[in-house]
């Protein structure tokens, strides 16, 4: 059974359930304010049968006209004295003569329903000087009430009938209007599955105002995500495997030589041992590369405990510039300037920043820290071979390069400036580049400040 077809069986059972729930109470209701409205009528005619004097005349009670005036039709009335005797008894319907006869003390009314009949009876004392000398009873058929009784059955079951249908058509109705999204979203989930193709929902069978919108665009948005990520994984593969290919071709061709004429050239032989180490380095370093890469992309969030940049920056500044003997200038107002990070992951941003600029660059590089309140700024600046405009936004994609020659020479993988952006999205900072081609390059790392006050005194106490 489909699930459509599960909700309209469910509203329609619901329905009946309630229509069934108001049906009985509207049945009772309706026999009990009828009863109720005859129960009224009948105590005022017995108060109009007791303001008649002679009633209190026992002497009277043989007298069948003494009550004939009062008697209606399908009517009992009667007079009952002390040990269930009837002094006196008219009636007009011999159905009410199945009534027990009962002598009470107190006024009383009384529904009977005996076969097809339904009776209601009412009995007031009959006081004379204080003292109980009889009970006068009035009984009466309510065949009107059950003719009614009857007409408001046979329109309630009509009526609940045709509601039962209405409400299978309607809820068959609603419920293919309802699935209509979501039988779109499995026909395209499962074009999705048979071709291997990315597929959106269309957004013009869907409402954005309720929760199948909502679903659809969330959907939407996770295809578009996949997408993305399945088509950067393609090009991570595709380079990936073009990088390799290089130093792997370079070492099976050496290997080659070596096997045929090693053993008989030196020169050969020295060449080919060390062009095979070099590259061999060369794949252990992209490897690590790569493997910080997918550690990044498994950690949410970097090992944190607070940090003063001031330091860290200094001496990352201090190393290169004794490396590569050239001049970095660092500048800041500030003698600490604290973050909630990790150290190690920081200082390698530092050095794939300045390394990039070092080798981009003949002239002197400039650092700059800032203290912007709730955040802290780091700011690169090179004054080199720049970078085209069309590039930036690539530039931080894995093994892009802008110019593949130069940098291999340089050494350069084309995976510095992606682990960068990776150790600025796991401190939950932002990092961008302003460049102009043949002039100039500026990156600015931005960080928030992201500790407690009690830390930072916890630091002071250990500095």
């Amino acid at each position: 059974m489909s699930l459509k077809t599960k909700i309209t069986l469910l509203m329609t059972v619901w329905l009946i359930f309630i229509l069934a729930c108001f049906n009985v109470f509207i049945y009772f209701f309706f026999i009990h304010l009828t009863t109720q409205s005859e129960g009224q009528l009948m105590w005022k005619k017995a108060a109009t049968i007791l303001s008649k004097v002679e009633i209190y005349n026992p002497n009277r009670w043989d007298d069948p006209g003494l009550l004939n005036e009062f008697l209606v039709t399908d009517e009992l009335i009667r007079i009952i004295g002390p040990g269930d005797q009837i002094k006196l008894q008219v009636y007009s319907n011999e159905a009410l003569l199945q009534k027990k006869v009962l002598f009470r003390t107190k006024n009383h009314l009384e529904v009977l329903k005996d076969g097809e009949n339904r009776m209601i009876f009412v009995q007031v004392p009959i006081q004379v000087n204080n003292e109980l000398v009889g009970m006068l009873e009035i009984g009466h058929l309510l065949n009107i009430l059950d003719n009614y009784v009857e007409i408001l059955v046979t329109v309630l079951a009509v009526t609940t009938g045709g509601a039962v249908i209405l409400s299978l058509a309607g809820g068959f109705f609603y419920t293919r209007f309802l699935f209509r999204p979501i039988k779109h979203l499995a026909n395209t989930m499962e074009a999705v599955q048979s071709s291997g193709l990315f597929r959106k929902l269309d957004m013009h069978q869907l409402s954005l105002s309720d929760e199948l919108g909502q679903l659809g665009v969330t959907f939407n948005r996770m295809i578009g995500r996949l997408e993305k990520n399945f088509i950067r994984q393609q090009q991570f593969i595709e380079d990936a495997s073009h990088e390799l290919r290089t130093p792997l071709t370079v070492i099976e061709s050496y290997s080659e030589l070596l096997k045929r004429w090693g053993s008989t050239d030196p020169q050969l032989s020295e060449e080919a041992i060390e062009a095979i180490h070099s590259e061999a380095i060369r794949l252990r370093k992209m490897v690590s590369s790569l493997l910080q890469l997918v550690d990044f992309d498994r950690e949410e969030t970097a090992n944190r405990e607070l940090v003063d940049l001031v330091p860290l920056v200094q001496s990352t500044v201090n190393s290169l510039q004794h490396s590569f003997h050239r001049k970095i200038e660092l500048t800041t107002e500030e003698e600490r300037l604290f973050i909630e990070g990790d150290a190690q992951k920081l200082t390698q941003l530092m050095i794939i920043l300045l390394d990039n600029a070092i080798k981009y660059s003949r002239k002197k590089i400039r650092v700059s820290l800032s203290d912007l309140g709730e955040h802290v700024r780091i700011n690169v600046i090179d004054l080199g071979i720049g970078i085209a405009p069309e590039v930036i936004p690539r530039i931080f994609d894995r093994f892009y390069r802008e110019d593949q020659a130069r940098n291999r020479k340089t050494g350069g993988f084309g995976l510095g400036l992606a682990i960068a952006k990776k150790i600025v999205k796991v401190h939950g900072g932002s990092i961008r580049i302003r460049s102009k081609k043949a002039l100039w390059t500026s990156i600015v790392v931005t960080f928030p400040k992201r500790f407690t006050k009690q830390a930072l005194r916890d630091q002071d106490e250990k500095g």
